[in-house]
C-alpha cells in the first residue's frame, strides 16, 4: 500500500512539475519505490498496472517512446540529405552541375512485448514513396535472432554502413557489385557477444521489392570478428579491430543479351561497360557466386578499413549449348581521422564540444581519402562479350574529403572523386555530353540532418 501511496503521490507532483522531462519523472518513482524495500512493484499490482500504462518519450539520437513495464519501446527517426554535384569537366558542366536529395526518409522501429521486433522505413526521394526497409523479428536471445522482411543483404561492411555514416558522400566503386536491399529471411545473432558474430540470409535475390524470377532462392551468409572486443574492452585502440567475410549463391535467368550488372560511372551519367557483338549469343542462366572479405581498424580518432569482392557469374553459349564462367573483382581502401581527437565510432560521430554547445566548441572535423579498383576478366572483352572500344577494363577510383559534424545530428561534408577509366583498346570508352572521355570527376557537397 504505501508504494501505491508513492506512485499516487509521485502522478500528483508530476503534474505540477512541468519543468521536468517525463525521463526525470520516471527516474523520480524508481527512487520513490526503491526508498521501500528496494523490491520492483508485484506483477498484476495496481502499481505495476500504473507503470505499463505510462509511456515515457525523450529525445535521445531521435524521438523515442517507451511503456513503463518496457514491454514498448519505440523510435520515430528520419533523414534529410542534400547534396550538390558539380563536374569538373568544361563539356560536363553545362547539363550536369545540380543540386538535389540525395535522401529524404521517414522511418518507426520499435520492441513489443520484449522480445518481437518491427521496422519501417519509407523514403520520399522519389516517386512514388518506396519502402526501404520493412521487416518483424524475434529478438529474445543475442546469439540467435530472426527477421522476416526485407532489409540489406549481408554482404560487404560498406553497403551494411547507413549513408548517414558513410566516411565520404557517396559508396566507393566495389558497391556496384553489391546486392544492397533484397526481400527475404534471415537468422543473426552474436554467439559471443561483441566478438563474435554470423548472418544467414534466404532472399529472393532480385533486390528492393523485387520478386523472384525463378524458384530457387538466394543464399547469403556472413560472419565477423572483433577479436579484442572482449579483452581489451576500455581501449580505444584494438577494441574496433575487425575481420570479416561472406559468400552469395544464387541462381539467375536473364535473357540474352543481357549483362549481369548495370555498369554506370560517377552518379549514372553513363556506363563504362557495353554490349560486345557475341553479348547476343550468351545467357547468365546459371549459378552466380559472390565472395567478400572485409576489415577494418577503427582507433583511437584514427581508422582505416579496406574490402575485396569477386564475383563468378556463370553464363550458356547459345551456339552450341556448353557453359562458361567470368568474373569481376573490386577492392577498396580507405582511411580517416577525426582531426578534433573524438574517438571513431562504427556509426554517429559525437563531437566533445559541440557548435553552440556550453562548452562553447565548433564541432567535430575529419578527414578522409579512399583508392578502389574494379576489374573485368579480360575474356569478357577477348571474346567480344563487351565492346573493347567503348568499355573500359579496368576502373580506377580516388576520393578525399573532410566532413564537418557541428553536433552528433547533422553534418556537412565536401568532397572530390575521380575516376579512370582504362580501355585494352586505347581508347576513351565512356560517353559524356557528345564527348569521349577516359575520367570523371566531381566536387560533392552534403548537408544532412538525422535522427
Amino acid at each position: 500500500m504505501r508504494k501505491i501511496g508513492m506512485l499516487g503521490l509521485w502522478i500528483l507532483s508530476a503534474a505540477a512539475a512541468g519543468a521536468q522531462t517525463l525521463e526525470e519523472r520516471v527516474q523520480v518513482l524508481e527512487k520513490h519505490l526503491e526508498g521501500g524495500d528496494g523490491e520492483a512493484p508485484d506483477p498484476g499490482s495496481p502499481a505495476a498496472q500504473a507503470l505499463s500504462k505510462k509511456i515515457e518519450v525523450f529525445f535521445s539520437e531521435g524521438l523515442k517512446f517507451r511503456s513503463g513495464d518496457s514491454n514498448f519501446e519505440a523510435h520515430i527517426g528520419g533523414r534529410v540529405i542534400f547534396h550538390g554535384r558539380f563536374f569538373n569537366s568544361e563539356n560536363e558542366r553545362g547539363k550536369r552541375d545540380t543540386f538535389g536529395f540525395r535522401q529524404v526518409k521517414l522511418n518507426m522501429q520499435g520492441r513489443i512485448w520484449q522480445d518481437w521486433t518491427f521496422k519501417v522505413e519509407l523514403s520520399t526521394t522519389g516517386t512514388p514513396v518506396a519502402l526501404d526497409d520493412g521487416y518483424v523479428g524475434f529478438e529474445k536471445w543475442t546469439w540467435l535472432k530472426l527477421w522476416a522482411g526485407q532489409f540489406k543483404a549481408p554482404q560487404s561492411l560498406e553497403e551494411l554502413t547507413s549513408t548517414r555514416f558513410i566516411d565520404l558522400p557517396e559508396r566507393s566503386c566495389l558497391n556496384r557489385l553489391v546486392q544492397g536491399r533484397d526481400v527475404g529471411l534471415m537468422v543473426h545473432g552474436e554467439p559471443v557477444e561483441k566478438l563474435l558474430g554470423y548472418q544467414v540470409m534466404l532472399a529472393n535475390g532480385n533486390g528492393r521489392n523485387g520478386p523472384d524470377e525463378n524458384s530457387d532462392k538466394d543464399v547469403f551468409t556472413r560472419v565477423w570478428v572483433r577479436p579484442l572486443a572482449t579483452a581489451l574492452p576500455d581501449s580505444r585502440w584494438f577494441r574496433n579491430l575487425h575481420f570479416g567475410a561472406s559468400v552469395n549463391y544464387g541462381r539467375r535467368d536473364l535473357a540474352a543479351n543481357t549483362l549481369p550488372y548495370t555498369f554506370q560511372s560517377i552518379f549514372n551519367q553513363t556506363t563504362f561497360a557495353n554490349a560486345g557483338a557475341a553479348l547476343p549469343s550468351i545467357k547468365f542462366d546459371d549459378s552466380r557466386w559472390r565472395y567478400a572479405g572485409e576489415f577494418a581498424w577503427l582507433f583511437g580518432p584514427g581508422s582505416i578499413k579496406a574490402e575485396y569482392l569477386r564475383t563468378n557469374d556463370q553464363f550458356t553459349n547459345l551456339n552450341n549449348g556448353t557453359h562458361h564462367h567470368t568474373h569481376i573483382t573490386s577492392y577498396v581502401v580507405s582511411a580517416t581521422v577525426l582531426v578534433t581527437g573524438e574517438d571513431k565510432t562504427w556509426d554517429r560521430i559525437r563531437p566533445d564540444r559541440p557548435l553552440f554547445g556550453s562548452a562553447g566548441g565548433f564541432g567535430a572535423v575529419e578527414l578522409a581519402a579512399r583508392f578502389g579498383r574494379f576489374e573485368f576478366n579480360r575474356d569478357m572483352l577477348d571474346k567480344g562479350y563487351l565492346d573493347r572500344d567503348t568499355s573500359a577494363r579496368v576502373v580506377d577510383e580516388v576520393a578525399v574529403g573532410i566532413n564537418w559534424f557541428p553536433n552528433m545530428n547533422t553534418r556537412v561534408s565536401v568532397a572530390y572523386a575521380y575516376e579512370k577509366y582504362r580501355s585494352d583498346a586505347h581508347t576513351d570508352p565512356i560517353l559524356i555530353s557528345g564527348r569521349r572521355k577516359d575520367h570523371c570527376d566531381v566536387f560533392l557537397f552534403r548537408v544532412q540532418v538525422d535522427f
